[in-house]
This record gives structure tokens, sequence and C-alpha cells, in this order.
């Protein structure tokens, strides 16, 4: 088949289409670079019963820095195009075209199925969860959802949701290794996984979860009443109470996180020399920054002098709005892989660093309203909000946020220059809001 890898050195002429294809799509992290080449490592066929075949395909893309990247791309082929896969096409072959096999609802299902059976395909293994399914369960097919970022997810009717990693990395991803570790947490049902080899090393593909039915994402519901408080509608104290509930489901995921993969301890003027460090990144990338640079490290600092004693463990990494769900029985922690690109996101850290991202996220909801008297509206809001949260977490977990401000306070202004760099570089409209940030915590 067109997916099969080619003899090292030369490119086939469905790597040459990958090469123009690639650039293009939203999860692709090539920074605005153009691909040099791209290389077929592997290709793991799907089984299937109609007419379309599919394979999970492993490409490496280099670039002409030298650089190289490795990217999971779910191959198609048909012989006949017809309009569900238009969009999705890569290259036009004598015998059909081959395409982005994700929009394929049959052979999305066939992954499923292979899931499910736990099925293995050389060094790949499709492994369903001991339980998750019953015997007898019926073919499904899936479809994407509709917002891509780094990945691809597959919705599987209201039972399942297949997350396919795009950008790879050598190991075992902390989406599957978290999610096995606390079963039972505030977290979706983890119901299966595809997990390969690479060069002798694993490699997740894709976690599956039940799929949450009816539930509400955090940031939606948190710009809905942003509007509602300014225009009028409501006072905003139902989404305050409900806040205080995700507080306590924060902190269930990090008591139990604690508990099954253990704690230790980090030196303060270790965090502080891994946070400045994250500062020198940053104001490469958002020179507006440098002015405050010292001011910012005497923050990092701080708990170093104030001789802190910084309990670390694993943690969610990358918490925010957009990463939690209000189902009927409760708020829901999602996507583990920590922070994008992030070069310690299996590190231990601070329970406190997953605080600081969802109160920076309560502000950048805030941050939505610029006149002056929705402002001060917002701000009454904000601050209840973040003591709502802060309450419920604390009741849950046992720490008093209030004597842990130095840390936290370090964590908050970490998060918010990592926001100004990455608005510079993405969004420089929304850079005010994590600046408006940065100043107010220097007290400026």
């Amino acid at each position: 088949m067109y997916w099969e890898p080619e003899s090292p050195g030369r490119m086939s002429p469905l790597e040459h289409a990958l090469v123009s294809w690639l650039p293009h799509r939203r999860w692709f992290a090539g920074g605005g670079r153009d691909a040099h080449r791209v290389e077929i490592v592997s290709a793991t066929e799907l089984v299937t019963a109609g007419a379309a075949r599919g394979a999970l395909v492993l490409v490496e893309v280099s670039y002409p820095d030298g650089g190289r990247e490795l990217y999971q791309v779910p191959l198609g082929h048909r012989t006949i195009q017809s309009s569900d896969i238009g969009p999705a096409v890569i290259a036009n072959v004598p015998d059909g075209v081959v395409y982005d096999a994700t929009v394929d609802a049959a052979l999305m299902g066939s992954l499923l199925a292979m899931i499910r059976g736990g099925a293995r395909s050389g060094d790949t293994a499709f492994t369903p969860e001991p339980g998750a399914w019953p015997a007898g369960a019926g073919p499904m097919p899936g479809r994407p959802l509709g917002v891509e970022q780094s990945n691809t997810s597959i919705v599987f009717g209201d039972k399942a949701i297949l997350k396919l990693f795009r950008r790879l990395a050598p190991g075992v991803n902390p989406e599957l290794e978290l999610h096995r570790a606390i079963t039972g947490a505030r977290v979706p049902r983890l119901l299966g996984a595809v997990e390969g080899s690479l060069r002798g090393e694993p490699v997740t593909l894709g976690v599956l979860h039940e799929f949450a039915a009816g539930s509400s994402d955090g940031w939606l519901m948190a710009t809905e009443a942003v509007r509602n408080l300014v225009s009028g509608v409501d006072d905003g104290t139902d989404f305050v109470a409900d806040i205080e509930l995700l507080g306590a489901a924060v902190a269930d995921v990090h008591v139990t996180l604690a508990d099954r993969l253990g704690t230790s301890t980090m030196d303060a003027e270790v965090l502080a020399d891994v946070l400045s460090a994250r500062l020198d990144r940053a104001v490469a990338v958002a020179p507006a920054l440098a002015r405050d640079a010292d001011r910012i490290r005497a923050v990092y600092r701080a708990p170093a002098a104030a001789g802190e004693k910084i309990v670390t463990q694993r943690v969610h990494g990358d918490l925010h709005l957009g990463q939690v769900l209000r189902a009927s029985d409760g708020w829901l922690l999602t996507d583990f892989e920590g922070e994008p690109a992030g070069e310690d996101r299996m590190a231990a850290h601070s329970p406190l660093r997953d605080v600081a991202g969802m109160l920076r996220s309560f502000d950048y909801a805030a941050g939505q309203v610029g006149d002056a008297w929705s402002r001060y509206q917002l701000e009454r809001w904000l601050a209840q909000v973040r003591l709502a949260f802060s309450a419920g977490y604390g009741r849950e977990s046992g720490v008093d946020l209030a004597r842990s401000r130095c840390v936290l306070t370090a964590y908050e202004l970490d998060k918010a220059v990592y926001e100004v760099a990455y608005e510079t570089r993405n969004r420089p409209s929304w850079a005010h809001i994590p600046l408006r940030a940065v100043a107010a915590i220097l007290g400026g």
C-alpha cells in the first residue's frame, strides 16, 4: 500500500504530498517552518470490512535547520473519492485517493473495534481497560470533534471519545499514565488505549475515554457568566457557587495522584531557577517583559527567602477552564498531557501550579470585557470566584492556600509570563490580558 515505508534516502509520491499537506494542519507544530522532508517510518494496518483501507501511519518531518518532529497521520485509501472525504484528501494515486482517515466514520469505527477487541498488529497494541466493554457490544462509527487543537478527537455516539495524538514523543503519554493511576477520581473513565513502539521506545498513539454526554465546557460557562453579569441578566452567584465544587474536584484529583504516585520535596531555590529559566525564554519572545525581569525574579525567589518547603507530586500541568467539564454529577478534569511542548510535562511540581493555572484562567474569562464600569463589576466577581475556588480546594485537600501564598504567587506569575509569550507569538491583541496580570502581581 502507498503508506508502506520507502527505502531510506528517497521520498515516495505520498511523502512528497505530505510535505505540502502537513504545514496547513492546525495540529502541526512546525512553528511556521516549511517541512524539508517527510519520511514514513511505520504503518499499522486497520482491520476493515468495507471497501476503504486504513492505517495508523507515523511520519518523521525534517526541517532545513536540522530539526525533526514525529507525527501520527491516520490514512485511508479509497478507489472513489466521495463528498465526505473531499477536504481531507492528501494525494491522488493511480487507483483512487489517499486521505486523512479521521474523517472516515467506518475506518474510525474499525479502530474502535480493534481497541475493544484487544487486537495487536506488530509492535502496536490496541488495549481495552479491564471491564470497560460489555460482551457483544455492536459497531460504532466515529466522527471527529469539531474543535481541534494539538490532537484529533473522535466521538463514538454518546459513549466514547478517542484522542489521537498527532505530535508524538517517546515514552508513555501523561494522559494515559495519569488516567491509569487515578481511576475513580474526578476524571472521565478510561476505556482503552493504542500503544506502539518506535525505535525501541514506547509511544502512546491514542487514549479512549468515556464520553461525558451532556457536559458543559468550563471556559464557555465562565465566559457566559461574564456576559450575563455585565449585561445584567444575573449577578453571577450561581457560577460562583459552582466554582467552589470545581475547587473540590481539582483537590480530589491532586489527593488521588499523591496517594497513588507519591510525593517528594523541592528546594525553593530549585523552583526559582526553573521559573527564571522559563522567564528567560519568554523574554526572548516578548521583550515587553524585560523591564520587569528583575522584579519577576524577586517574586520567584521569595519562597526561598521565606524558608518555604515545597511538597511536589505529579500534577495536571496545564490546568485551565478549557480543561474541565461540568457533568451532571459534578466537575471532571480532562487533558492530562501537560503544557503544550512543555519540557517538564512529566516532572513533579507543587499542586499549586495547577491552582495557579485555574486562577489565571478565571482572569482570562473576565478579561474579555474592557470598559471601566464592566471592569469594576468583574473585578468584584473575580475576587468572589477566586475565593470560592480556593475554599473548595482547601476543604477537599486540607491545604490552606492563604498560608501558601508565597509559592502560589510565584506560580501565578510564572503562568502569566508564559501567557505573555504565548499571546505575543500567536495572538498579539490578547497580550494585554496577561501583561495586566503581571503588573498587578508585581503591584504596579
